[in-house]
């Protein structure tokens, strides 16, 4: 049996719908009665629990022969509120594990979760990675760029403006490169990573083929949609300035603003070689994921972007 935890999510689904569809046996760990409904409609078993409470992680993964965790907490509206599910959530999700008898935890982290960078984010990430390296399970633990769709992602940080008004802000000069990735490529390296029982211990960066900055990005999005972009270029000295009227507005929209400072000093990208190797082929172009994106959507809500998800759940 194949356990899912932080199944709710996009990526989760497109996870749990692909190991259904082989044939597994999979079980998911929720938290809310419609997210029950909706897995036990797909035909997965589901454990109604919380991750922060250990015994419900004993629940979720008694009989489990693989357990991925997809837990995450990322526009938390404390810094204890992430901590509490992204690091010691995990952390109970690997002692469950341990008890149930399981071979192997695939774990869902973050790209440079292992660098002394500002987002709380990676702190939780490491403390995370360390109770599943303690553990002795066998383990991949995948560690993916930003997502080219979704709140946090190329669209999210970007699409808004330019759909709307055919603006785009960035850090000046520019961001630092990032690795954007295909959040079905992410989904698909969770789905080989679950089913390889006997693949080696492994820690796995998953970056895209391209590496943009953001300005580069969102001429990309403009391209998408087939309007004009301005780009209004955001002083390093006013970013620092926002996240200090952020950190007010509540831990979401800070942790946020500590990423955008992150990346427009360093950017955010890795070799794409590992996750092409992973994958055994090509990873999706940005250009296809927003082919694909507008083919179906005309406006990104502000709820299902960067704005929005710090403003509604950070604050």
């Amino acid at each position: 049996m194949i356990v899912v935890a932080g199944a709710s999510s996009n990526t989760g689904k497109r996870v749990v719908e692909a190991l259904l569809g082989q044939g597994r046996d999979v079980t998911v760990m929720v938290r809310s009665a419609r997210d029950e409904r909706f897995f036990s409609g797909q035909g997965a078993s589901v454990v109604t629990g919380d991750v922060r409470d250990p015994d419900a992680a004993l629940r979720a993964c008694d009989g489990a022969s693989t357990v991925v965790s997809l837990v995450g907490r990322h526009f938390a509206r404390t810094e204890q509120g992430l901590w509490d599910v992204d690091a010691l959530g995990n952390e109970n999700l690997v002692r469950a594990a341990r008890a149930a008898g399981a071979r192997r935890f695939v774990l869902l982290s973050a790209l440079w979760s292992e660098r002394p960078l500002a987002p709380v984010l990676f702190r939780a990430k490491r403390h995370a990675e360390q109770a599943l390296l303690d553990s002795g399970l066998g383990h991949t633990i995948l560690k993916p760029s930003t997502f080219m769709v979704g709140p946090s992602s190329l669209i999210g940080a970007l699409g808004p403006t330019i759909e709307r008004w055919g603006v785009a802000f960035v850090p000046a000069p520019d961001s630092g490169p990032v690795s954007f990735i295909a959040e079905a490529d992410v989904a698909r390296a969770l789905v080989r990573s679950a089913l390889e029982e006997d693949a080696p211990d492994r820690i796995i960066e998953l970056g895209g083929p391209e590496r943009l900055t953001f300005a580069e990005g969102a001429r990309r999005v403009a391209r998408a949609i087939g309007r004009k972009v301005r780009i209004v270029r955001v002083p390093r000295a006013a970013l620092t300035a926002l996240r200090k009227i952020a950190k007010r507005r509540g831990f979401g929209a800070y942790e946020g603003m500590l990423f955008l400072e992150m990346i427009a000093d360093v950017g955010y990208d890795c070799d794409p070689a590992p996750a092409r190797e992973l994958l055994g082929g090509e990873l999706t172009r940005v250009d296809d994921a927003l082919r694909e994106y507008y083919a179906t959507h005309t406006k990104t809500p502000w709820r299902d972007s960067n704005f929005g998800a710090a403003a509604v759940r950070g604050s």
